[in-house]
């Protein structure tokens, strides 16, 4: 994900090389099972894997590979089900990788089943404590719980591990909004995440709120301006454009933007009323 990962990328696995396996013809099952961005996607992955699976005798090192692998392709393929048998199977066969128990938190997180991701996350660190990723990812959960405090804990840990670390800069910029605390700081976070992943549509969105909290309704409408160049259907910064556009007196231009925001987006008002903005 970045130089300091000392991990394969989150969404699949390196292929452990297993001769034995290769010896027995199933390169190709293996090159499959290793490729979820090839012509062939998560089920070409889904497939491969299941070859080497049901083989059953690679090492345990390299069915774990297969499982983590397996799991990613279901996880990108939207079933959560077999996504976490895959993860539980990886984690039986190799019980101290870190990287396992963080994309089993992963799986926990996308279906909302926040306490079973902590829990995972928090394995994750037992096990690595300079993993920046599982901070930030249970920072995000602690996020979606309110659980402000610890969330910015998270954030702040992430940072001190990888301190050019994009998504972590962005969340905590969102944390800070929803603290209404240290705005300064949470621009100069979400500034800094831009710097380092420009045109982000999520941290434009943000730094848009915290413009609105400042009452800088001129950078406002040039956030939500550029947020929605990239995504004209990014109801939440049509909305705050809308709030920025009654703060500079624009009231029918204003209103209009908040109409179209509320009929694509019904619960887009309730996101904005937490942090104390109303039309």
């Amino acid at each position: 994900m970045r130089s300091i990962m000392r991990h394969c990328a989150p969404a699949l696995f390196c292929l452990i090389a297993v001769a034995s396996a290769h010896a027995q013809g199933l390169q190709r099952p293996w090159a499959a099972c290793d490729n979820l961005s090839g012509e062939g996607g998560p089920a070409s992955v889904v497939a491969g894997c299941t070859t080497v699976i049901d083989d059953g005798k690679s090492a345990p090192e390299g069915l774990s590979t297969a499982y983590r692998n397996r799991g990613a392709a279901y996880r990108a393929l939207g079933d959560w089900t077999r996504s976490l048998a895959d993860f539980g199977e990886a984690i039986r066969l190799t019980p101290r990788d870190a990287a396992l128990f963080y994309s089993r938190g992963n799986v926990h997180a996308s279906q909302r089943s926040y306490e079973r991701a902590i829990a995972d996350y928090d394995e994750a660190i037992r096990l690595d404590p300079d993993y920046p990723q599982a901070y930030n990812n249970r920072g995000g959960v602690y996020h979606n719980q309110k659980n402000f405090a610890r969330a910015l804990a998270d954030f702040d840990r992430a940072l001190v591990i990888d301190p050019d670390y994009p998504a972590a800069l962005s969340n905590r910029c969102a944390v800070r909004a929803a603290l209404k605390q240290d705005l300064d700081k949470a621009m100069i976070d979400c500034g800094l995440s831009l710097r380092l992943r420009p045109n982000h549509m999520p941290t434009l969105d943000t730094r848009g709120l915290v413009d609105l909290l400042r009452r800088d309704y001129p950078a406002a409408m040039a956030d939500y301006d550029a947020a929605l160049r990239l995504d004209d259907e990014a109801f939440g910064a049509l909305y705050g454009r809308g709030l920025a556009q009654l703060g500079l007196g624009r009231t029918e231009a204003g209103r209009a933007d908040i109409a179209r925001a509320t009929a694509g987006d019904p619960t887009v008002a309730a996101y904005y009323e937490l942090s104390g903005l109303r039309p």
